[in-house]
Parts: structure tokens; sequence; C-alpha cells
């Protein structure tokens, strides 16, 4: 399996294919291996990038977090959490994403029940940051370290 370089950092990760050919990645966070596809991908490399880069412990991270949306169940791809509550969620694409308008709403409505302080939308070439302010979501070059 090729997979992209992507516009972060490199890191080495723990992969593995079955006898049924399909390729594994581990999880640091949900601590097994799961199917590896481009979008897991991108989520496993920004991942690392919060825990190596940014400072976030593993610990104050959660993966595929259900959550409830007009009557609808979602999951939300990375959410990141500090002592004052949801800090941050993260959207991840496939590489092979174009990131659009659609892509940033899609996790604008997750924050309508969230209230994280961060939204972030990567498809692992580029990453768009907004931080939420009290006039809607202004853009931002980055988000904090862990503190």
């Amino acid at each position: 399996m090729v997979l992209k370089k992507l516009n972060l950092p490199e890191y080495k990760f723990r992969i593995k294919r079955t006898i049924s050919q399909q390729y594994l990645i581990f999880d640091l966070i949900r601590k097994k291996y799961i199917p590896l596809t481009k979008e897991e991908w991108v989520r496993q490399n920004y991942l690392k990038y919060l825990i190596y880069q940014k400072k976030y412990p593993i610990y104050s991270i959660l993966i595929e977090k259900e959550i409830k949306v007009f009557d609808t169940q979602k999951r939300i791809d990375i959410m990141v959490y500090d002592n004052e509550g949801i800090k941050i969620i993260i959207e991840c694409k496939s590489y092979e994403i174009n990131l659009n308008k659609a892509t940033l709403e899609q996790i604008m409505v997750y924050n309508m029940q969230i209230n994280a302080k961060y939204l972030i939308v990567t498809n692992g070439m580029k990453h768009f940051n907004f931080l939420r302010s009290s006039n809607g979501y202004v853009p931002t070059d980055s988000i904090p370290d862990f503190t």
C-alpha cells in the first residue's frame, strides 16, 4: 500500500497486513489495530501531530466521539479536552478530498452541540484552523500547545 506524504511531520507507525491482504494501522488512542484507509492515514498523522508537536496527552484525546445533531447520530473524528472542557474538534478527510464550504459547515454544525474553542478541518495536505469568538469563527494560523 502506497501512502501519500502529508503536509505534517513524518512519524513512524505500526502497520500490518492481514491474511486477507487488508492493511491495518495501530491507533494509539484506541490501543488497537484498525483498517488503514486514506482518511484514517490523515487521522493517525494528525493524532501524532497533536501528541508529539502540540504536546497533548493521549488521555485528553477521543476518537470518533458520537454526538447527536438534530436527532441524528454523528461522529467527531478527533476531540481534544483540557481542564476547561472540550477545546478542539477536528474533522479529517482523505487527502484526495478537497476541503470546501460544506466540510467547514459540517464541523460548525457539530460544534453547535459541543461548543469547542477551536475547529480544525484537515485533509492532511491543507489544515484550516478556526477560533470560536463572539463574532463567529475566525481563521487562525495554528492551535495552541497543551498547557
